[in-house]
């Protein structure tokens, strides 16, 4: 019962801190734009320091917490980044913003899923389960901060959306992860028991075996993808004449998808191999990339594709949580998740203003949707190449 409460507390922290942290620049870079008069490009540039940060962060964030356990990333994670959500209310200039988000990657890195997995890993027996149930809730993220950030910025402007956004954080989930976290294990039973009869290093092992690569190929062209949609589809399907109203119904739909798939995997109660979830979720994205790319602009189109992008990618957050010690081993979790993750983050820096200067280049969106279709299918085939054996 004690687990069940400590997965349910730390994922309704999981879904503020997620939702306010990450989702919060896509909803306000545009009225940023518009006030301060920056460019498109300078305005991804500062997000894309702060995710080139956290995937540097993340080895040794996951080290950390191999040894010492997550007390101290969650914790002082959910302060700073509620501290630094209110600075970001008061930034006027360019050097405060770039400033701003480098010290938000650390805390991607401390705070977010990797660190979360790590931790329910560790101390939770059916500790799948729970990372099931954490990202379940998780999903909600996009359906709830999506659509309050906007209507927030719209009725209050996007400082005060800010200083909110912090202050939820600094009021709940840095109370959250503090009480919760105070007894964490930094390791489970079964990685303890492989570390008395390991004689090297487990990330070491890892890396000599090709589904890690592939792996981290994967990740790297999947999340260029995923960090296209989530901080550029406002303004491709704006540049298509799709209202307002429907964008925000996309991306809150896009939410609920995730929980489906999840409910899905939840109702079969059995364990699930990872490499299938692998090939499945990248399939869904694929095909919901393609049909992006096709120039949707209405309402029944736009929701298919929200559906199945919803799905492949809440299915695959599992498999980013499940699929490291299915193929490596229970030893290190935190470690090799961390290693894996900078491929991931690498992505993630690139991938808006990689968009943004395809955009500013051609005047349209157009080769931004050629360029995820080809990113999306080599992922697709580098999933299948990693897992093909066990």
């Amino acid at each position: 019962m004690k687990e069940t409460r400590f997965v349910l507390w730390l994922s309704v922290a999981q879904l503020l801190a997620g939702g306010a942290f990450y989702y919060s620049f896509a909803v306000l870079v545009g009225p940023m734009e518009r006030e301060l008069g920056w460019s498109k490009s300078e305005l991804y540039g500062a997000l894309s320091l702060g995710l080139v940060v956290s995937g540097l962060s993340a080895l040794p964030v996951g080290r950390w917490m191999d040894r010492h356990g997550g007390f101290w990333p969650l914790t002082l994670g959910a302060a700073a980044g509620g501290l630094l959500m209110i600075a970001w209310a008061f930034v006027e200039t360019k050097l405060q913003f770039y400033l701003l988000w480098a010290a938000m990657g650390v805390v991607f890195a401390a705070t977010l899923y990797e660190a979360a997995f790590a931790v329910v890993a560790a101390n939770v027996a059916d500790w799948r389960r729970g990372i099931l149930v954490m990202t379940l809730i998780g999903g909600f993220s996009i359906t709830i901060f999506i659509p309050l950030m906007h209507y927030i910025s719209t009725a209050f402007g996007w400082r005060t959306t800010l200083i909110a956004m912090g202050l939820a954080n600094l009021v709940f989930t840095l109370p959250v992860n503090a009480y919760w976290l105070r007894d964490a294990r930094a390791k489970g039973a079964a990685a303890e028991a492989a570390d008395r009869v390991a004689t090297q290093s487990a990330l070491a092992l890892a890396m000599r075996r090709p589904a890690f690569w592939g792996l981290g190929f994967c990740y790297f062209a999947f999340n260029i993808v995923v960090g296209t949609v989530t901080f550029h589809l406002i303004g491709l399907l704006g540049e298509r004449g799709v209202d307002p109203d429907t964008i925000v119904l996309v991306w809150a739909i896009i939410g609920p998808m995730h929980v489906v798939g999840r409910i899905g995997l939840m109702a079969l109660g059995a364990r699930v191999d990872a490499r299938v979830l692998g090939r499945f979720s990248m399939g869904c994205i694929f095909v919901a990339i393609v049909l992006l790319a096709t120039g949707i602009d209405t309402v029944v189109p736009l929701i298919l594709f929200a559906m199945i992008y919803g799905t492949g990618n809440g299915i695959l957050t599992i498999v980013r949580g499940t699929i490291a010690p299915d193929l490596f081993g229970p030893r290190d979790y935190a470690t090799i998740n961390g290693a894996l993750t900078i491929p991931f983050s690498a992505a993630r820096a690139i991938a808006p203003a990689l968009g943004a200067w395809l955009w500013q280049t051609t005047g349209d969106y157009a080769i931004v949707s050629i360029a995820m279709v080809c990113a999306m299918t080599a992922a697709f085939v580098a999933i299948w190449l990693a897992t093909i054996r066990k």
